[in-house]
C-alpha cells in the first residue's frame, strides 16, 4: 500500500461517500474512454456496455468501495500515454497507480524496455512522482511508511489464493510434513514475470499480450487474494481490448 491509500481515508473525513464516487467515476471513466474508442461500432459499443456493467463491478465498486477502478484509470492513462510517446508522463500516471497499491509496478519494466529500446523517459518520470509522493509522506509519517511494503510481505495467505488451500489439512504435501508454502509466493511471482519480460523483450508476444499475462500471473501466485484484485485486472483487460483495440 503507498501514501495514495492513505489518502482515501482523508477524503472519507470530507465526506462518508467522497471515495465511493471518486472509485465510481474511475470506473465510469475507463467505460466512456472504450465507448469513445468503439464509436460508431453498435455491436463493439454494446459489448464494452455490457463488460464494464457486469454485476461484479457494481458490487465491488459502488457498493464495497474498493479503490482499484482508480488504480486501473491511472494505469490505462498511463498507457495512452506510452502509446503517444509522453513517455514522462506515462511513468508518471504508473507511480500514480503504484503509490495506491503496488501491482501497476510489475508493467513498468515492459514500458520502459520497448521492443530493444530503452525508453528512459519512462523510467524517469516514476522515479521521480515516487520520489516526490514519498518525501511528501515522509515528512508527514517519518520512516513509518516502510511498514505497509514489510506488512504485505508477512500476510498469510487469504482464501482466494492456492496457498491457501495448502494450509489446509486436504493439502496434499500434508503427507510429507509441509504445512505452508507461502514462502514460495514471491519466488514463483518473480520467476514466471521474468519469463514473460524475456518473451516481450525478445519480440515474441506484444505489450498488451504482455501486461495482461504478467499482471494475471501475479494475481495467480500471489499468497494474499481478494475478490477486488481481480477488478483491476478486468477493467485492465477490457480497456486494453477496446480502448487500444489498434495498437
Amino acid at each position: 500500500y503507498g501514501p495514495f491509500h492513505i489518502i482515501m481515508a482523508l477524503l472519507y473525513q470530507l465526506h462518508p461517500l467522497f471515495p465511493k464516487f471518486l472509485y465510481f467515476l474511475s470506473w465510469k471513466a475507463l467505460e466512456i474512454f472504450a465507448l469513445i474508442r468503439t464509436y460508431p461500432q453498435t455491436k463493439n459499443m454494446l459489448a464494452v456496455f455490457l463488460v464494464f456493467n457486469f454485476p461484479f463491478f457494481w458490487l465491488e465498486i459502488p457498493i464495497w468501495g474498493h479503490m482499484e477502478s482508480l488504480m486501473a484509470l491511472f494505469t490505462i492513462i498511463g498507457i495512452g500515454l506510452f502509446y503517444q510517446k509522453k513517455d514522462f508522463l506515462a511513468g508518471a500516471f504508473i507511480s500514480l497507480g503504484f503509490l495506491i497499491k503496488v501491482i501497476p509496478l510489475i508493467i513498468l519494466p515492459f514500458l520502459a524496455f520497448h521492443r530493444f529500446k530503452f525508453r528512459w523517459r519512462v523510467l524517469l518520470g516514476f522515479v521521480f512522482a515516487t520520489a516526490v509522493a514519498y518525501s511528501i509522506a515522509y515528512y508527514y509519517w517519518g520512516p513509518s511508511f516502510i511498514n505497509s511494503f514489510v506488512y504485505a510481505v508477512k500476510r498469510p495467505s487469504t482464501h482466494f489464493s492456492f496457498f491457501r488451500f495448502f494450509i489446509g489439512n486436504l493439502s496434499p504435501f500434508q503427507i510429507f510434513g509441509i504445512s505452508n508454502l507461502d514462502r514460495f509466493s514471491v519466488p514463483l511471482i518473480g520467476l514466471c514475470n521474468i519469463s514473460f519480460f524475456t518473451a516481450y523483450f525478445l519480440g515474441k508476444i506484444n505489450l498488451k499480450t504482455s501486461i495482461l499475462c504478467t499482471l494475471l500471473i501475479t494475481l495467480t501466485f500471489y499468497k494474499v487474494g481478494y475478490a477486488q484484485y481481480y477488478e483491476y485486472y478486468f477493467l485492465v483487460l477490457f480497456s486494453l481490448i477496446f480502448t487500444f483495440s489498434q495498437k
